[in-house]
Order: C-alpha cells, then sequence, then structure tokens
C-alpha cells in the first residue's frame, strides 16, 4: 500500500500543534518553509516481546509519541540534518552514496544509514538532491518505545520523497529494518512494521510468517499507562551482551532442535520455522526443547563441537556477541520464545471473545484476564530471558500494587527503558500519582508517565 498523506487540518489538535511548531523553527532557521513533513510514531508493544525475531506474532500499537522531519530540496551537494534539541549535533554528508561512510557513533549513523537504504530504490540513471532538514521527537530516546525505528523510518521516507522515489509500506518497513542492521542490530521488524503499518484506536497482531496484519480491538475502558524508568535502554551499545547475543542464542536453539529432529534447516532461521516443519503440536515440541537442548547452557566450545565452526559463525550472523559468563543460556530463551507466543495468542483470543459476546461478559473480568497474561509476561522476560533490571521490576511490582491496575510489564528490548500498565481510565490520575512518589521520588527523577492511545501510522504532511 502507498503511504498516507495527510493535510495538516486532518491531524489532532496535538499534532497539528507539533507540526506548526516546527514548521515555524524550520522558517526561522533556514529562511523559507518547508515544503512538507514527515511524521513517524513510537510504538509501544502490549505483548509478544522479543518473539519477532523467531518469527512469531506481535502485539503493539503505534502512539502519539513520533518523530517529525520538516524538510525542503537544496541545491547543493549536501544533505543537512538539524534536530531542535541542541544536544544532537548538526549532520552534513554528501548525497552521493559511493562516498558516504556510516559513522560509528551517535545518531548521525541513523540518518546516513537509512538515507543510503532508501537511495538503494533510486534508478541508476538518476542523481539524488540535497536538501536540509528539521528533526523534533517526543519519543524518550533509551525508553524502549522504539525512537531508532521512527528515525529511520521517518528519515527512509524523507529520502524517498524528496528525490520523487515511489515507495510502498511494505519497502519503507523493509528498509527501515535494513537500516537498524546496518548499524549493527539484528531487530526482527515489528518496530518498523507498526510504525509504518499503525492504526488508529487499535492494536495491530503482525504476523512474519507469512507476513500478515491484524486489527485487534480491547475492551472499551482498557487503557494502557506508560512509565519511563529513566534507566537507558541503549540496545546498540550493549547490543554484544543483550540483543545481539539474544539474537544469536535463538539461532543455535534452531540448529540444535532440528539436529535433534534431523531436519534441514536454512534461512529464515527461526523457532516458529523450526516448529512447522516438525509438524509437532505445541507441546510436542516444547518436549523436544527439553530433551534436545542443555538446561545449563552451552559455551563457544561445546556449540562449535556439537554444531561445526560455520553453523556457529551463521548464528552470530557477522554480529559481535560476548556470552555472560561464557554461557548461551539457549534452553530458557527458547521456552520464554514458546510460551509469550502463547500468551499473543491467548490475548488476542480474549480480545476476540470480547468483541463477540460483550453483552454478556464481565469487562472487569476480562481485564484481569489480559493484566494476567502481562504479569506472566514480564515474570517470563525477566527469568527465562533476562532482558528486565531491577528498575523495571520494582516499577512493575509499585504498579500492580495500585488500586485499578490489572498488570504491569516491561515493554521494548528491556534491560531498562519502560513499563507498560493497563488500568481503569477513572483511576489513571491516581495511579500517576502515587507512581510519582513511589518511585520517581524516591530516585530523585522527573516523572514521566503518560497515557497514550493507538495513532496512525507514517505519513506525509502536506503543508
Amino acid at each position: 500500500m502507498a503511504i498516507p498523506q495527510n493535510k495538516v487540518s486532518q491531524l489532532s489538535a496535538s499534532q497539528r500543534m507539533k507540526v506548526s511548531n516546527l514548521a515555524a523553527l524550520f522558517s526561522e532557521k533556514f529562511n523559507k518553509s518547508p515544503e512538507l513533513v514527515i511524521r513517524a510514531p513510537g510504538r509501544v508493544n502490549i505483548i509478544g516481546e522479543h518473539i519477532d525475531y523467531s518469527g512469531f506474532g506481535v502485539l503493539p500499537m503505534a502512539i502519539d509519541h513520533d518523530i517529525l522531519i520538516a524538510v525542503s530540496k537544496t541545491e547543493d551537494e549536501y544533505v543537512s540534518v538539524f534536530n531542535v534539541e541542541e544536544s544532537y549535533k548538526p549532520v552534513r554528508f554528501t548525497k552521493n552514496i559511493q562516498n558516504l561512510e556510516i559513522s560509528e557513533s551517535g545518531w548521525e549513523r541513523y540518518l546516513q544509514s537509512s538515507y543510503k537504504c532508501a537511495l538503494s530504490l533510486l534508478p541508476a540513471d538518476l542523481q539524488p538532491v540535497g536538501y536540509q532538514a528539521l528533526v523534533s521527537g517526543t519519543i524518550p530516546p533509551g525508553a524502549g518505545l522504539s525512537s531508532s525505528a521512527a528515525l529511520v523510518v521517518s528519515m527512509v521516507l524523507t529520502t524517498a520523497v524528496m528525490n520523487n522515489i515511489p515507495i510502498s509500506q511494505s519497502e519503507l518497513i523493509r528498509l527501515g529494518i535494513k537500516s537498524e542492521h546496518d548499524v549493527g542490530v539484528l531487530c526482527g521488524g515489528m518496530d518498523q512494521s507498526i510504525s509504518v503499518l499503525g492504526l488508529q484506536s487499535h492494536l495491530l497482531n503482525i504476523e512474519f510468517s507469512p507476513p500478515s496484519t491484524t486489527p485487534v480491538s480491547l475492551p472499551d475502558s482498557a487503557t494502557f499507562v506508560i512509565a519511563n524508568t529513566k534507566v537507558v535502554s541503549d540496545k546498540h551499545t550493549i547490543a554484544p551482551m543483550q540483543y545481539n547475543l539474544r539474537v544469536c542464542e535463538m539461532r543455535i536453539g534452531c540448529f540444535l532442535i532440528a539436529k535433534y529432529l534431523r531436519i534441514r534447516i536454512d534461512e529464515p532461521v527461526t523457532l516458529k520455522r523450526v516448529w512447522a516443519i516438525s509438524g509437532l503440536s505445541r507441546v510436542e515440541f516444547e518436549n523436544v526443547i527439553r530433551t534436545a537442548v542443555d538446561v545449563g547452557g552451552y559455551d563457544e566450545e561445546s556449540v562449535v563441537r556439537l554444531l561445526g565452526k560455520d553453523v556457529f559463525e551463521n548464528c552470530k550472523n557477522g554480529m559481535e556477541v560476548k556470552p555472560v559468563n561464557g554461557k548461551f543460556k539457549v534452553y530458557d530463551r527458547c521456552i520464554h520464545v514458546m510460551r509469550e507466543s502463547e500468551r499473543v495468542e491467548k490475548f488476542i483470543g480474549v480480545c476476540k471473545e470480547w468483541e463477540l459476546n460483550k453483552a454478556t461478559q464481565d469487562e472487569i473480568m476480562v481485564l484481569k484476564d489480559l493484566g494476567e497474561l502481562m504479569n506472566q509476561s514480564h515474570e517470563s522476560l525477566d527469568l527465562l530471558f533476562e532482558c528486565s533490571h531491577s528498575r523495571l521490576n520494582e516499577l512493575c511490582a509499585l504498579s500492580r500494587i495500585q488500586a485499578g491496575c490489572f498488570g504491569s510489564r516491561l515493554t521494548g528490548a528491556g534491560w531498562g527503558g519502560s513499563t507498560v500498565s493497563l488500568l481503569q481510565p477513572e483511576m489513571v490520575e491516581t495511579f500517576v500519582k502515587n507512581v510519582a512518589e513511589s518511585y520517581y521520588e524516591k530516585y530523585g527523577l522527573v516523572p514521566e508517565i503518560f497515557v497514550s492511545k493507538a495513532t496512525g501510522g507514517a505519513c506525509i504532511i502536506n503543508l
């Protein structure tokens, strides 16, 4: 599908104000008006964490917090990108991608990788244009709300539009994913998908194998409150010991299970694909995991001995990985992925049942069922996938004891970042006050808690 185009008049009041403010700042800085504004939202994942790169479906929603880029063509040989936040240094690079090298650090590497990916669609007989852009963002960096995905999606789209390159939603997702891969993170695709495909007032069940999206309606009173621990989760910096390591561990698990079952597995190497090829039921496949995979984990020597050096290098997929205490904890990771994927199915099932039988169901009990699945998800992420953090655990525990809270879990990659809690709407004000006092005041932090409704995905805003 084509990228949506909106007029400013079609935006919500808060979005109109953000766009208007950014356009004014652009005019002040460059002495001309921007040609248009590009928007890409962040996301909160309601359930289904660390399972997208294993081929399983997830259930996120796009949020109000977003990245906006105001942009206009220039006559020079450069792309110049500024940020309204002065802590982000201006970035200027050649529009000629043959001479463009991606920086090793800083926000410029996302801009450069996205630019190069977008221009891969430019016909060879055409030359790229120079442009100047001003970026504003309301997604807290490192909060687990996909600020990096929103940035690469918005930059790919900006570059495509400036160069009159037709781009579909599926191409935008693909290039957004590649942009993050090119800066060193083996992301699975959820963040870019929801940033592009977000749907007003709905969660989106995103499936990857085969690709599909299905809107999911919630009970009318379901309200999600996001709270930032203020522990920065920079998955790109710590990827070798955390994010990329988990991807590697899951790939090792796939090959171990395939070896045990005597089946051949090629790309894409995902647990869902191994399960599908096996033809086993969920219970039978989990029993195979228990038999085929050592609960105690593996050191590198053991992996190489069991699978071979080439397969181990395949599992690393060209990325640096540093197993904590020298152990690849494959069993725990695989069990988490299987059970988390089942929780996604159950969550969707509860929502569908509510949609079909509202008249006969107790809405509070439905919210309790959804909240319990969120709680179970967090426990698994903490104990089996080991991607939580003491502050995340503390904030979830404080949230769960508040009146009107049905469940709370980490959202995003983990190791810091944010929690998402399911509440009754009339209890939100009290919840925010109590959590601010019990968590943020304790650590001397400025509270960052907000309610967000599901919003639409990436779009072109015509001024």
